[in-house]
């Protein structure tokens, strides 16, 4: 694994930490309902070199209103 690919990881790891606190949920119970969604791999993975560069407050609020748009919280 490379460092980039560790940062990445490392990443999508503190962001899920931070989502699951803010939606009150677990850390494994926020990374299954946003997998099932396609939001992990198919949003945070690819789009890391954008997304590292937001805040954590903006990063929350945007993976939220993804979370909203594709029906996994109300």
């Amino acid at each position: 694994m490379t460092d980039h690919d560790k940062d990445v990881v490392f990443f999508v790891v503190w962001l899920l930490d931070g989502v699951s606190k803010a939606w009150g949920k677990s850390t494994a119970e926020t990374y299954r309902l946003l997998q099932d969604a396609n939001i992990v791999n198919g949003y945070l993975f690819p789009c890391y070199d954008v997304l590292h560069t937001m805040g954590k407050e903006a990063l929350i609020e945007d993976v939220t209103l993804l979370a909203r748009k594709r029906g996994v919280i109300a």
